[in-house]
């Protein structure tokens, strides 16, 4: 939404769901056991935005962005089924909840186009995986961080005052 001459706001709500299982075999000579972990999760994830874009002069167009997502919760549901090696049940509760995050993350970019036709545009993308402290044999998350770099050519053509994309080439 353009609250201010060439500065829009926005949120994306997303609502996440989703389910993950996991099969852990212990064997030996004279014993067999399996382990079966189901994880379901749900969530609310939102991501905010702010783009600033003006035209200096007729030439030329400029774009300025950045969107932010805070630590988000995803509410997990974790049940554990112990089975022996002639599949009776030695276990199966519900578990205490386990801790799963999505981390802090940001995004910022920016745009220059020169005669609606060339543009170059930059990226830097941070999420920040350690601050969730999860680790384990031999492993720990590390942050993320990605920075992108494009250049777009676009041909164009106007026809009853709109103006349309014929084709173009990107590369980035």
């Amino acid at each position: 939404y353009e609250f201010f001459n060439h500065l829009s706001l926005g949120i994306d709500a997303s609502y996440l769901f989703g389910s993950m299982n996991q099969k852990t075999i212990l064997q030996n000579t004279t014993s067999y056991l399996s382990t079966n972990t189901n994880t379901t999760f749900n969530a609310f994830y939102f991501n905010y935005g702010l783009q600033y874009y003006t035209k200096p002069n007729r030439n030329w167009s400029f774009g300025l962005g950045a969107t932010f997502a805070n630590k988000t919760e995803l509410n997990p549901n974790y049940s554990v089924i112990i089975l022996a090696i002639d599949s009776s049940q030695l276990y199966n509760k519900p578990q205490a909840p386990i801790n799963y995050l999505l981390p802090v993350n940001y995004t910022v970019g920016l745009s220059l186009t020169k005669n609606r036709k060339y543009t170059i545009v930059a990226d830097y993308k941070y999420q920040g995986w350690s601050a969730l402290n999860y680790s384990g044999f031999n492993y720990a998350l590390q942050d993320s961080r990605r920075y992108s770099v494009g250049f777009e050519i676009s041909k164009k053509r106007s026809s009853y005052n709109t103006l349309y994309e014929t084709s173009y080439f990107q590369a980035g």
